[in-house]
């Protein structure tokens, strides 16, 4: 018997949550596979812990004080799976909404040794929304474009956290999450710190499900928008805290690092005196 602990965690989207769950569910699995699902419940007040007890009892549920966002969440959930021993660790964001051979295609890719990266559509098209990222511009050292889906197992930089499954082995060689890092920066920092431990990063040949794009992270980037509400949105958690922003940017790009840090903070001021010139970063 092969068990993927899944790991979970949610705030106050009961209908989006469920959803997930069914999706879940409804999986295909190659034999002798089975899911064990742990979901941190951070603090929601609309009946979602309830909800997914009642439709889904197997699931294993966890409270969180409404603090924990999604690293505090997954690193809760993931404390849980690992007393289990289970075989492999599953990264499910709760708004994803998995096809039916997902779990049987990250795993083959995950049965290499590799950290499987889900590549996502836009819902109701084929556009990519979250995934993996190459490293495509020389001399900037953090991945800048979206990888596509391209028939084949493709190798990559690093990944969105949004789907993705790993052998146990890959925790013990890459490491838990930051906790440091709360939201945003997470998944990307794993995925970068795996790569240098020299764990393969392989995107899905397809897409393996869909998952609606998140505008607000670059909201800072849009020349249209008040100064102000662009100052709140690059400091935001879904946006490029400053602590945080100042750990991503000392691991990974070396002696250039002042540059990069401050870079986001001064697009945000210059953004609309050079409308269609500057760019937030990928992040």
């Amino acid at each position: 018997m092969i068990t993927i602990a899944v790991l979970m965690t949610c705030h106050n989207r009961k209908a989006t949550t469920l959803a997930s769950l069914g999706r879940l569910s409804a999986q295909s699995l190659p034999p002798l596979v089975r899911l064990d699902v742990f979901l941190t419940d951070d603090g929601s007040t609309d009946g979602t812990a309830e909800g997914v007890l009642a439709n889904h009892p197997h699931v294993h549920v966890l409270n969180g004080d409404g603090t924990l966002y999604w690293t505090g969440g997954t690193l809760r959930s993931e404390g849980a799976a690992l007393r289990t021993k289970p075989d492999y660790l599953m990264w499910l964001n709760d708004d994803v909404q998995l096809d039916s051979s997902a779990v049987a295609d990250l795993l083959d890719i995950a049965k290499r040794g590799a950290v499987a990266v889900g590549a996502l559509r836009e819902p109701g098209t084929h556009s990519a929304s979250y995934g993996g990222y190459h490293n495509s511009r020389p001399g900037i050292p953090f991945p800048q474009s979206r990888a596509e889906p391209m028939g084949e197992a493709q190798a990559i930089d690093t990944m969105n956290g949004n789907v993705v499954l790993f052998p146990v082995s890959v925790r013990r060689a890459g490491g838990a999450l930051d906790p440091r890092l709360r939201h945003n920066m997470a998944d990307m920092d794993y995925g970068l710190r795996c790569a240098r431990a020299g764990v393969p990063l392989l995107l899905t040949p397809g897409f393996v499900g869909s998952c609606a794009g998140n505008p607000s992270k670059s909201g800072w980037g849009d020349p249209t928008t008040p100064l102000a509400e662009r100052v709140r949105s690059v400091l935001s958690f879904r946006g490029l805290p400053p602590k945080q922003w100042l750990i991503f940017t000392r691991r990974h790009c070396g002696w250039r690092w002042p540059r990069y840090f401050v870079g986001p903070y001064l697009r945000t001021l210059l953004v609309g005196l050079r409308p269609g010139r500057v760019r937030p970063p990928a992040l």
